[in-house]
């Protein structure tokens, strides 16, 4: 079985800036949701992060700017590291079967979506890289 990192459409040959966007919006939607809800100090430092980098993500979408979208993904991949280790150090025995699929459920959406972030970034990447065609006359 082979796994590629990266991927030319998103789901349904939709474009890649698309569900970059999308993304951003469920996460900003979802974090700040989930602050106002649950009101803690670390809950506001995560939003704080995650309102910063969703911006970039948002800003980098609409100025097609790989800068913008690479900050976006070092916060993907602290994400992707987090959902384990707030998993194994933080389960707790009430609901221990929810969260648990609540954690996979979540991971597994965090890391499709990263892949897709990652994908547009390279994407971004490689058309900067090449060298503008101009019609000689």
């Amino acid at each position: 079985m082979k796994f590629d990192l990266t991927v030319d459409q998103g789901p349904c040959q939709t474009d890649l800036r698309t569900w970059c966007l999308g993304y951003a919006a469920f996460t900003l939607l979802f974090f700040v949701l989930g602050s106002i809800l649950n009101p803690s100090t670390l809950s506001f430092v995560g939003l704080a992060l995650t309102i910063g980098c969703n911006v970039c993500l948002i800003l980098g979408c609409k100025r097609e700017s790989y800068i913008l979208v690479g900050i976006w993904l070092i916060y993907g991949f602290l994400m992707i590291i987090g959902y384990p280790l707030a998993w194994i150090f933080g389960g707790t025995s009430e609901g221990f079967i929810v969260a648990t699929i609540v954690f996979i459920v979540m991971f597994a959406l965090h890391l499709y979506c990263t892949r897709i972030v990652f994908s547009y970034f390279l994407l971004l990447k490689n058309r900067e890289a090449r060298p503008q065609s101009v019609p000689v006359v």
